[in-house]
């Protein structure tokens, strides 16, 4: 559950000065994540959420040819779904691409809402891994004038395993109470790397998602302190949903058993969290919320950051990333004052470590976290 409908039982004046964050429509791949074995045909959509007004779109998706080969493309029946359509199709591959292309005629319903763009048919022709790269998504209103979208990639395994796992989290730092949403300073600021800062997690991006909060790192343990199973470097956005470099809310382990896992979050200030117990994990996404209650979490560590709704969040102040907040934390804001980068002594994010930081290591000090050592 992500932060924004944790608040949705607030008035409806509310919703309507938040409601500005979901506009966009998103263009994505759909299942995000899928494990085939070679030799086998398998669908992929290609979906639309959030559509508003759209008379035309044009998508095109790159894939491995060394690894799939494109069938068939067909309409998924969104725009035909508002009336009479023109639709045209084509692939190659040999460089690797399927596009397709469909239009409403005439001057009557234009389509909205959420549906299926059109289906690609794939035949998984060796091992590996290919990625689903949207390269265009050119929607078209009323009036032919592009509509900014946002894009979500996908990913095939061929001959492998994989387990989803859908994550939410808050961030005391960040953390608005009034508008139940977390800032997006550093984004602003254009001071999110465009590379992770968990070296041992490598990812490198274009450019940052819209909404961005910060990097966060995602581990996968098969006991409390047993060794790190796998990791991975993501985005946490402003209503609490964590996502992967490229965008896609479904975090992907690959070369992963389908199994229990505990799901460690870990940021470069705040103090670490991991599930209060082993989840379960296959290649259908499973949903977690570290931010839902306390009982989701090992030890029960989490600092309250709204009565009510309640929303839990990783506690602030550990800029020396030792897991424990104490005075070096505080000596660390001091001796950064009024910088202006992307520095972990700006416990609250805001691009700007002030004397304001000093209250986040002050409040929490003494308080380490409960992940245990591994």
């Amino acid at each position: 559950m992500t932060l924004i409908k944790l608040f949705s039982a607030l008035p409806f004046v509310f919703l309507i000065a938040v409601a500005g964050w979901t506009q966009n429509p998103v263009v994505k791949i759909d299942p995000a994540s899928i494990s085939v074995d070679a030799g086998e045909t398998f669908t992929v959509n290609v979906a639309i959420n959030d559509a508003d007004n759209l008379r035309g779109i044009s998508v095109k998706v790159e894939f491995d040819p060394l690894i799939l080969e494109a069938n068939k493309i067909s309409s998924g029946g969104f725009l035909s779904g508002f009336g009479q359509t023109f639709s045209f199709s084509d692939k190659n591959n040999t460089e690797g691409w399927a596009q397709y292309d469909e239009s409403i005629l005439g001057s009557g319903d234009m389509a909205q809402g959420d549906g299926i763009i059109c289906k690609i048919d794939f035949e998984a022709l060796a091992n590996g891994v290919s990625a689903l790269t949207i390269v265009t998504a050119d929607l078209r209103d009323r009036d032919n004038m592009p509509v900014e979208a946002e894009i979500q990639h996908g990913t095939v395994m061929v001959g492998g395993s994989a387990v989803v796992v859908q994550m939410y989290a808050a961030l005391e730092g960040p953390f608005d109470a009034t508008n139940g949403v977390m800032r997006t300073q550093l984004s602003e600021r254009n001071l999110v790397p465009s590379t992770s800062p968990y070296s041992s997690a490598p990812e490198t991006v274009s450019s940052v998602p819209d909404n961005v909060v910060d990097w966060v790192l995602v581990q996968l343990r098969q006991t409390p302190s047993g060794s790190t199973i796998a990791e991975k470097s993501c985005f946490l956005k402003n209503d609490g949903t964590i996502v992967q470099a490229d965008g896609q809310a479904n975090l992907t382990f690959w070369d992963v058993e389908e199994g229990s896992y505990y799901l460690v979050l870990a940021h470069r200030n705040h103090l670490s969290q991991m599930s209060a117990n082993a989840v379960a994990l296959s290649s259908i996404a499973t949903e977690f919320d570290f931010s839902a209650s306390t009982s989701n979490i090992y030890g029960g560590q989490a600092k309250l950051l709204n009565a009510s709704p309640p929303v839990y969040g990783l506690y602030a102040g550990d800029g020396e990333k030792n897991g424990q907040i104490n005075q070096m934390d505080v000596n660390g804001v001091l001796e950064n004052r009024d910088t202006v980068a992307y520095s972990a002594f700006d416990y609250n994010l805001s691009g700007i470590v002030t004397v304001g930081d000093v209250d986040y290591a002050d409040n929490n000090g003494g308080t380490s976290t409960n992940v245990p050592a591994n």
